[in-house]
């Protein structure tokens, strides 16, 4: 099958939105870009690799290209461009200058340039050298979804863009060590504002429903979770939850819709890339699964550890909240980062944070925390979630938060060293390994909103 017949194919299976532009003959993404009336950064191609395992495509924008040798130091593996003869003898009607940034549809590996624009319609190239296809910028990442996001593996065709890069290296230069900046808690960023409020409030004991409801419905897309939270299976709710005020004063109550705004306020002004292992999809659907399997383990907990159900709530949503502020702060750091995580999975993840950074997302999170001023339990809990060893005051809110890691390791999700739960876990909590098969399986019958919802959110961000 031809290859421009195989990527229309591969979009109408995907079920995305697309038009197909024809035009007057190209010899490359450049001149496609000319005839198209648009930039050449909205106009991408695939550059095709082999590396020890074979054919691979490189995403990249009309105006880079590849720079092989720094490839290979970050992938750890020899990557040489693919000769044309290597091209056809894998897809046979394979041209270099043409071949479409879609390495799904072919069965091939794929690494994506991080620096991409961000755009609402982008271009590309489909095999042939008169067709080109635009699509929506966010349905094309979504096609992206086993591709792995590079850092600095491009550099620029023209001087324009040579300009942009060098002013990239040298911001990047200036970035010594994390910790540096860490400990500079002037450098550090503000709570926003929504959250501030919410905060603000859950410290006026005179507060009531009315106020938070008028909090929450400042922001439509936090009202939009709020609801359907509250209408997920998880609490069968046998009426309608059609406004803020039933979801409060008849499913969720008043503490879980101000720890859940908290949250999900705290964290929204936070930009990290979309995609990968630490990407901001996998980022909320893990949080928001934490979140709640949390919760559902505290009700078998007995004896004398006690939660407060909000608290517990938010210090699930939030305890990795350190991925979020390194993303945010060093793009280019956390996009290497992303990357190993992604090719080493076996390495523990605050390894791979020490080799980059110097300091791993549980400290860094505990510090902003502490400079919020959040509470000590979600404090703990994104400090300690990774040390098995930590005993201290509200151990049990990091050690419940540890728990719903390991399980969730076992289902794709999140980063504990393994899906293994440790049985001196289970000791210290009191639980048995039927208790928290049946505390996920319960989960599991809203997995469909708690996945629609981790979209949402990560679409607002």
């Amino acid at each position: 099958m031809k290859i421009v017949a195989t990527v229309i194919r591969y979009l109408d299976r995907q079920r995305v939105g697309y038009k197909i532009h024809k035009l007057a003959s190209f010899e490359s993404s450049y001149e496609a870009a000319e005839q198209l009336a648009v930039s050449p950064d909205v106009v991408l191609r695939a550059i095709p690799l082999v590396d020890q395992f074979g054919l691979m495509f490189a995403i990249v924008s009309s105006p880079m290209t590849l720079n092989a040798q720094r490839l290979s130091q970050l992938m750890g593996r020899e990557v040489s461009l693919a000769t044309k003869e290597y091209l056809q003898a894998e897809l046979s009607d394979g041209e270099l200058n043409y071949v479409p940034p879609l390495g799904a549809a072919f069965g091939l590996r794929t690494i994506m340039d991080d620096e991409l624009v961000n755009t609402d319609v982008i271009y590309i190239l489909t095999g042939s050298k008169d067709l080109v296809v635009s699509l929506a910028y966010q349905d094309f990442l979504k096609l992206q979804s086993s591709a792995s996001l590079v850092a600095d593996f491009t550099e620029p065709l023209d001087q324009e863009h040579a300009s942009t890069k060098k002013t990239l290296e040298t911001k990047n230069a200036e970035v010594s060590d994390l910790r540096t900046l860490v400990n500079d808690l002037n450098q550090l960023p503000p709570m926003p504002e929504l959250a501030h409020k919410i905060f603000q409030l859950s410290s006026d004991e005179k507060a009531g429903v009315a106020e938070l409801v008028a909090i929450v419905e400042i922001d439509p897309s936090l009202s939009a979770q709020v609801l359907r939270y509250a209408r997920s299976p998880l609490f069968n709710y046998p009426g309608q939850v059609d406004s803020i005020q039933t979801a409060i004063s008849r499913v969720l109550g008043f503490d879980m819709v101000m720890n859940l705004s908290l949250g999900l306020a705290t964290a929204k002004s936070f930009k990290i890339q979309p995609l990968g292992p630490l990407g901001l999809g996998n980022y909320w659907r893990h949080a928001i699964y934490s979140a709640a399997l949390a919760q559902n383990l505290a009700k078998e907990v007995k004896g004398d550890c006690q939660f407060n159900p909000g608290l517990l709530y938010l210090a699930g949503l939030l305890h990795n909240f350190g991925h979020l502020l390194m993303g945010h702060l060093f793009k280019n750091e956390f996009a290497s980062l992303n990357n190993l995580v992604a090719a080493h999975p076996e390495t523990p993840v605050s390894e791979l944070e020490i080799q980059i950074f110097g300091i791993t997302h549980t400290e860094v999170g505990a510090q902003l925390m502490d400079k919020w001023r959040l509470p000590e339990e979600i404090i703990v809990a994104a400090r300690e979630h990774h040390n098995p060893d930590y005993d201290g005051e509200h151990a049990a809110y990091a050690k419940i938060v540890m728990l719903a890691d390991y399980i969730l390791k076992g289902h794709g999700m999140g980063d504990a060293p393994s899906q293994d739960v440790p049985e001196a876990l289970l000791s210290q909590l009191g639980l048995t390994e039927i208790q928290t098969l049946m505390a996920m399986n319960h989960l599991l019958e809203g997995c469909d909103g708690f996945n629609e919802m981790a979209v949402q959110i990560a679409k607002a961000a």
